[in-house]
């Protein structure tokens, strides 16, 4: 995601969240990405609020909307699932686990919502393939 901020009355950007962070901007900095239909002070996004102090939070004033939670990845039931059933589904499950906490971390919460869904299908599609090969492991090695 690309953002904008506004300092004195200037306009600069775009900027990564990276280099947001390399600014070392005040929280009560104005800021915009698409999406927004106005300017918002940084802390007020949560995707920018982990930037800043709790010093710099209370000494600008603001209310700091706090970031969402991480959605689950699943990550120990992938493994499990890779171990105990069917590996190539929980490889893929731990793939999507893995890619969710990424990009929760890089403050792209819809779309790491959206991969811990991916990741809990997977783990689904796994447990149940394997449970019912798993049977027919058993009976074929009994021939």
């Amino acid at each position: 995601m690309e953002y904008w901020i506004s300092i004195d009355g200037n306009r600069e950007g775009p900027f990564t969240r990276e280099q947001l962070l390399l600014k070392r901007l005040p929280a009560d900095t104005l800021v915009w990405h698409d999406g927004l239909t106005q300017w918002e002070y940084a802390v007020k996004l949560p995707e920018l609020v982990g930037m800043f102090t709790p010093y710099e939070i209370e000494k600008s004033g603001i209310v700091p909307v706090p970031p969402p939670l991480c959605p689950p990845t699943y990550l120990v039931w992938s493994i499990l699932s890779t171990l105990c059933c069917c590996q190539i589904l929980g490889i893929v499950a731990i793939i999507y686990g893995v890619k969710t906490k990424t990009l929760f971390d890089r403050g792209k919460y819809e779309e790491a919502e959206k991969y811990s869904e991916r990741t809990a299908l997977w783990l689904i599609l796994s447990f149940v393939i394997g449970l019912i090969a798993m049977p027919i492991q058993v009976m074929l090695s009994l021939i």
